[in-house]
């Protein structure tokens, strides 16, 4: 038995709730099962209420798959834990005491469906690259929309969470560095970004711009005679397009327009493409079509994002043209499409992306909305 799977069996309430008594025989009613800390230091669910023999308590509930990992797990030194209610486990093995006081404890060992533990066990045993899917058929296709929408903003906000402590111009810079570097150069770019920061570069001419580049890009070329502290750049197997020699010229072309960028965000979703590609065109002639998407997709949908901070049009902006921009074409998008997701466009592209890298990759099935649906099927 695992913590995070009591977690999901209590968030959705998925437990027989009749008759429920402490470990200690008192009579205990759930009133409200408390929010979901996720993100957190501290107690799994906050804000609870329950009532014990007739007396009503407002507090916070610990789950556990056994008592004594309240200790394994030194919360009897957190003061975090002080407003503990419930103690919530799979086996109650031992007896938790915090600030002099004993924790009431609920044990579930009996109280769980056995069709949850079957279905978990079906997408546990599953070593694919997607654990759901033999059992995806049987879901309603509106989990999967439903999850398409959600998980595009997620993947936006986690690609501007590490910039945003950035001004306007130093989030565009790094952004479009990162975007240039692509998947395989991305922290090479980046570290060039990082030291040579837009504020010191922006000061220097065309020609200055590019021989600082090209001196910080010269550390990053792998020798195998020297011991490594940098991000060396990888060339094996890379498109003659997409050498980190050309995507570092095209990177020096494009500096030039993050100060125009900025000023043509009040356009329309379709003008503002147009205007970019032609802008990117302008300043590089070697930069293809895809290319723009990508720089579309990865630098000016997480900036619309950066900007939806201080004005919500900017992010109904992104995904307007999210909705405009074709799907992307790689391989877990054409595996995704096989389990069921309808992918008409880089919206829904990008949102499978995201389904993938942050719950099939990571096995984290109970988090996920499909998966959490499979099993409570």
């Amino acid at each position: 038995m695992k913590e995070d799977f009591l977690q999901f069996i209590w968030k959705l309430k998925r437990f027989d709730h009749s008759n429920l008594r402490l470990a200690d025989g008192r009579e205990l009613i759930i009133n409200k099962h408390g929010e979901f800390n996720s993100h957190e230091n501290g107690p799994d669910f906050f804000n609870a209420q329950i009532t014990i023999d007739s007396i009503s308590w407002f507090g916070n509930i610990e789950i556990h798959t056994k008592s004594s990992d309240w200790f394994n797990h030194k919360h009897q030194l957190d003061i975090s834990f002080k407003n503990v209610i419930l103690h919530v486990v799979w086996e109650h093995d031992k007896e938790v005491h915090f600030l002099s006081e004993t924790l009431p404890v609920l044990e579930l060992k009996n109280r769980i469906p056995a069709n949850l533990f079957s279905n978990l066990k079906s997408l546990k045993l599953n070593y694919s690259a997607f654990p759901c899917q033999k059992l995806i058929k049987n879901l309603d296709l509106s989990y999967l929309t439903q999850m398409i929408s959600s998980s595009f903003v997620n993947r936006m906000e986690r690609k501007i969470l590490h910039y945003f402590h950035l001004n306007e111009d130093e989030f565009i810079y790094r952004l479009m560095a990162k975007s240039f570097g692509g998947k395989s150069n991305q922290f090479s770019f980046e570290y060039i970004a990082e030291s040579l920061p837009y504020s010191l570069l922006n000061k220097l001419d065309s020609q200055k711009k590019r021989i600082a580049i090209n001196s910080c890009k010269t550390l990053l070329t792998k020798d195998s005679n020297k011991i490594q502290v940098v991000p060396y750049f990888k060339q094996k197997g890379m498109r003659p397009q997409s050498t980190p020699d050309i995507r570092i010229e095209q990177f020096i072309n494009c500096i030039q327009i993050i100060e125009e960028l900025k000023s043509f965000t009040i356009l329309e979703a379709r003008e503002f493409v147009f205007y970019f590609r032609r802008k990117i065109s302008d300043v590089d002639k070697t930069i293809s079509f895809t290319m723009q998407n990508h720089l579309l997709l990865n630098l000016i949908l997480p900036y619309f994002f950066y900007l939806g901070y201080s004005s919500i049009e900017f992010r109904e902006k992104a995904i307007e043209i999210a909705e405009i921009l074709p799907p992307e074409k790689n391989n877990i998008v054409e595996q995704m499409k096989l389990l069921g997701f309808s992918i008409k466009n880089s919206f829904d592209s990008q949102a499978v992306l995201e389904i993938y890298s942050e719950f099939c990759q990571k096995k984290k099935c109970l988090n996920c909305t499909v998966g959490a649906k499979i099993i409570n099927l």
